[in-house]
């Protein structure tokens, strides 16, 4: 939508709308425009880059994509064109779980303040994108803070003025009675009230909270650090943990971002997040001032959001000295390069503070958390280890069952000593075994988070269940195992004896105990082709010697295979396929008539290719030239240019893809078995020797874009040759990638060769009879004189059976018609030969 304003509005600064830092990088990164520049707006920006926003770029038009911190927090001017997707990321105190991140629509409240941003100065336009129902759906009004948020602040001050039925109070928009339920048990268990005869009281504790004025939990953080003598720890916690989304700059592109994450490595704690953030900090705190700013950019931190964190623990010190009379330090205990037993003190101050935020983990055993953020997935946010033993210190003690928690932490156990086949086999192709006995596992044991794993690399089976089920599932795996390893002892295997080249079929061989020889099969034939031909001697020494209730029959070849004799029986139809090496980068050229260009990208406008949405614009380079992105990298050239030729009248001049660098393939030989195995099914096998199918794969050039091959059949067999190409139209042939799909390349090649002699006599009937063939519908026939005076006649058609049909007449005409009549005689014969060299 908004590259369609920027096309077709006049000038003005564009707003999006949009839910999260991550969709608004991704949108700055695939919005592509020469006359607009690409602005995000966020929370997590450093102070230089959100005031871009407020900056004119001359020429330029600003496309600023925002989260709702463009709503109403400040006011850009010359803003006339509003896109609002109607969404929006909240945080809500959800008293079943925790705090929750969580993508909602806003309030018609919200979408009149969006509107109302544009034409603030001038007249302006709102694109929703939504339906109208959809707005009237949705509240009139944003739901009011106190149902949103953690009730424990608003519970402290009620008890604070003397009123004890807090579920009776008179709020002016009441919250549900479970999330009061739940703010006083969440206050017992940080030991701000108790409650004596169902009167709920406020604790000593309890009394000092509600003059901190913060957030419970970060009271009890900074009361609980003191009693550990480690007050200036404290505050700096609280500050940073009410700071926590924000402290870290990751912004910009993939390469920006991967900087980013690099240059946060020198502060990670092992104990997690909030121990990270309180490194930062000390850090920090010790950069003069003039340098902190400096500092941040260096090292991708957020300057104004510890100018905040900063504030923050100002305002506690005079709070704390104040209202509670306690001077708090200036010097560090904790230092984050030293593990000492403040280490153990701070973690399990942060485990009473946030002990109803508990989870097992698969790094830590156990971690407390600050919120959830729920999205597609559900992720835990600001993460800390704590100590299990702590937890049955707690006072009051955890107002969960911890040790039930613990007993259904999932527990690893590794299968080792098993080969890669047998592993293989066990996890079927595409892992279909595999998927399938972990549901069986999964149902059978109701518990939808059992693992099984297989690294054939290591020769591992990797399993993950409960204590209580680990036996149950270790012991349905090794039944797995077992019968697959009699599957794999009692199989007939068939083993390439040795590969002739890209001519000819590879010679196989069965081995096995389960290779069993029927009577029905003892009529059948097979060859082997040895290395050497002493080998093949002693080979056939075995000859008449008995053999499964019978007597084998052992012959010596008479015909020697090589890639220079023929050994087609009938004249070769040629066909080619391709796979690409270089991968797709989702963009793709489509080449037209220069007056066609803006026709084209109007038929390509909200155009879905393989079930994506994709972007289409005219090329800035080329005038003739229409640019496509956001294409799936897994589609190949025949798929999109299907899509595109289907919604277009305009002719399409020329198309490709845009790709990446060649990546490794398989040795060519690799390939042309492969392709191979692929085929000889489809082929018959009529003699001991004869061959009906050649592959040659070829190299490529150092700029070529796809490997090529051709594979050349035997002529007669253009029904078969036609079912092998649409079997392998598609694959994706062993050790390639996913995208190196197979393309048949629909047109297939022959050719009928004429001596010079039989030409001079056949020349008029010839051009003629060629002249009619190449009336027909993609038939291409061309005539060639070769070196020593023959002629070839080059074939081309979209399908095998037009080809074959080709050839009859042809051939029919270059033979000849076969006379017998008594009166031709072996002098009648000299008589023809000698008119025939006199004419010559």
């Amino acid at each position: 939508m908004v590259t369609e304003i920027n096309k077709t509005e006049g000038e003005g600064t564009i707003l999006a709308f949009l839910t999260s830092q991550m969709e608004v990088e991704w949108a700055c990164e695939k919005f592509q425009a020469i006359s607009a520049i690409a602005l995000p707006l966020h929370g997590k920006l450093s102070y230089e880059d959100q005031h871009r926003v407020f900056l004119t770029y001359p020429g330029k038009r600003k496309v600023i994509f925002a989260t709702n911190v463009a709503e109403t927090s400040l006011t850009i001017p010359g803003i006339k064109y509003v896109v609002d997707s109607g969404m929006v990321k909240e945080s809500r105190y959800e008293p079943a779980t925790a705090n929750v991140l969580r993508v909602c629509k806003i309030s018609q409240s919200s979408a009149n303040q969006r509107a109302g941003r544009a034409g603030e100065t001038e007249p302006g336009k709102c694109y929703r994108l939504y339906m109208e129902s959809d707005f009237e759906s949705m509240l009139p009004h944003q739901e009011p803070e106190i149902r949103k948020v953690h009730l424990g602040v608003a519970v402290l001050r009620i008890l604070a003025l003397g009123i004890k039925d807090v579920r009776g109070f008179d709020f002016v928009d009441a919250p549900s009675v479970r999330a009061i339920d739940m703010a006083i048990r969440n206050l017992i268990q940080l030991g701000a009230i108790i409650v004596k005869n169902d009167v709920i009281e406020l604790t000593a504790e309890g009394r000092q909270m509600v003059k901190l004025g913060i957030e419970p939990r970060l009271g009890k953080i900074i009361l609980q650090c003191f009693r550990q003598r480690l007050g200036r720890e404290g505050l700096v916690l609280a500050a940073v943990m009410a700071n926590s989304s924000s402290i870290f700059c990751r912004v910009g592109t993939v390469e920006d971002k991967l900087k980013s994450d690099c240059l946060k490595v020198q502060f990670c704690h092992p104990n997690g997040d909030l121990f990270t953030l309180l490194a930062v900090y000390k850090e920090w705190e010790t950069v003069p001032w003039e340098k902190r700013n400096i500092w941040c950019w260096e090292n991708s931190i957020n300057a104004k959001s510890l100018r905040r964190c900063k504030d923050t623990v100002l305002e506690l010190e005079a709070c704390l000295k104040n209202e509670l009379n306690i001077i708090v330090p200036n010097y560090w205990y904790w230092n984050p390069h030293i593990c000492s037993e403040h280490d153990r003190n701070l973690k399990n101050i942060i485990l009473s503070a946030l002990a109803e935020n508990v989870a097992m983990y698969s790094g830590p055993a156990w971690v407390v958390f600050g919120e959830i953020l729920s999205v597609s997935n559900e992720y835990l946010v600001c993460v800390t280890a704590c100590d299990f033993e702590y937890l049955s210190l707690l006072s009051p003690p955890p107002m969960f069952d911890f040790l039930s928690m613990a007993s259904q932490k999932l527990q690893k156990r590794i299968l080792s000593g098993f080969g890669s086949v047998l592993l293989k086999r066990f996890c079927g192709k595409s892992n279909s075994n595999l998927r399938l006995l972990v549901s069986s596992i999964r149902e059978s044991c109701e518990d939808e988070r059992i693992g099984v794993e297989v690294d054939v690399d290591l020769n591992e089976v990797l399993l993950y269940a409960t204590s209580g089920d680990m036996e149950k599932v270790c012991s349905l795996v090794r039944e797995g195992l077992e019968y697959e390893k009699k599957l794999l002892e009692n199989e007939c295997l068939e083993k390439c004896l040795y590969t002739g080249g890209p001519t000819v079929l590879p010679s196989i061989a069965l081995f096995g105990a389960g290779f069993n020889l029927d009577n029905e099969d003892k009529g059948k034939w097979g060859r082997v082709t040895f290395l050497t031909p002493d080998a093949a001697k002693k080979a056939v020494a075995l000859d008449q010697v008995e053999f499964c209730g019978g007597s084998l029959k052992v012959i010596p070849s008479r015909n020697i295979c090589s890639a220079d004799h023929k050994m087609m029986s009938f004249p070769s139809l040629r066909a080619k396929i391709l796979w690409p090496r270089r991968c797709s980068k989702g963009t793709a050229i489509v080449k037209c008539d220069p007056k066609d260009v803006a026709l084209i990208v109007d038929d390509f406008s909200n155009l879905e290719i393989g079930g994506r949405l994709v972007w289409c614009e005219a090329s800035t380079k080329f005038t003739d030239s229409v640019l496509v992105t956001g294409i799936d990298r897994e589609l190949s050239e025949a798929d999109i240019y299907q899509e595109l030729s289907a919604v277009t009248d305009r002719r399409i001049l020329d198309f490709f893809l845009v790709r990446g660098n060649a990546i490794d393939n398989p040795p060519l030989v690799a390939c042309e078995e492969a392709i191979l195995r692929e085929i000889s099914p489809f082929m018959p096998r009529r003699n001991a020797q004869g061959n009906s199918v050649r592959v040659q794969v070829f190299p490529p050039g150092p700029k070529d874009s796809f490997i090529r091959a051709a594979i050349t059949f035997d002529g007669s067999l253009h029904l078969e040759a036609a079912r092998a190409l649409e079997q392998i139209e598609g694959k994706v042939l062993p050790g390639c990638q996913s995208w190196q799909k197979v393309q048949c390349q629909h047109l297939f090649h022959s050719s009928v060769s004429c001596p010079a002699a039989v030409y001079l006599v056949i020349s008029k009937q010839l051009d003629s009879l060629l002249a009619r063939l190449r009336r027909q519908k993609g038939v291409e026939c061309n005539l060639e004189r070769n070196q020593n005076g023959s002629y070839r006649v080059k074939i081309s058609a979209t399908a095998t059976k037009t080809v074959a049909e080709l050839r009859r007449p042809l051939e029919q005409l270059m033979k000849g018609k076969i006379i017998q009549h008594p009166d031709i005689t072996l002098q009648c014969f000299r008589f023809f030969f000698q008119e025939m060299e006199s004419c010559l």
